[in-house]
């Protein structure tokens, strides 16, 4: 009698797509995760650059608007040679991970973050998570002030 020592074709190619699968499943969970890196660094950039550089801002001149060094509609990291610098001497790198345009001008997908009001007493900025995560449990645009971020929808004008 004769004995195969091989596997058969049927399961090779079982064993085949086993790994194609597994490796589908591996792909997008990295993909996922490069958003979420992306979603944590703009939350970064809201609460520990923009919120603390504009507290002290406030601190020193009671006030958030005079010689900031931008003005409503300007992009954060075009914001230099003002009070603002001051206290975040490496403003030009505080930007969206991949966003390029303004999120004044499109915040429907990933966008560089941009002053929506800025007067003596407040600011906004706008910026956008691609999957929500935390406190912003929803992806999309979302306004940050003195008090924290809330969803912006462009209605919201």
């Amino acid at each position: 009698m004769k004995q195969n020592k091989g596997f058969t074709l049927i399961e090779l190619l079982i064993v085949f797509g086993i790994i194609v699968i597994l490796c589908a499943i591996a792909a997008f969970s990295l993909s996922n995760l490069h958003e979420k890196d992306r979603d944590a660094k703009r939350i970064q950039n809201m609460n520990e650059d923009v919120r603390i550089a504009m507290q002290m801002v406030l601190n020193k001149y009671e006030g958030y608007d005079k010689n900031l060094g931008c003005s409503v509609g300007d992009v954060i990291n075009k914001c230099e040679g003002g009070r603002l610098q001051e206290f975040l001497p490496l403003i030009k790198e505080v930007k969206d991970p991949v966003g390029t345009v303004s999120c004044l001008t499109d915040c429907t997908r990933p966008c560089n973050y941009a002053w929506k009001t800025l007067t003596d007493n407040n600011y906004g900025v706008l910026f956008y998570l691609e999957n929500g995560m935390a406190d912003y449990a929803e992806p999309g645009c979302y306004l940050y002030g003195p008090n924290g971020a809330e969803p912006y929808s462009p209605e919201m004008k």
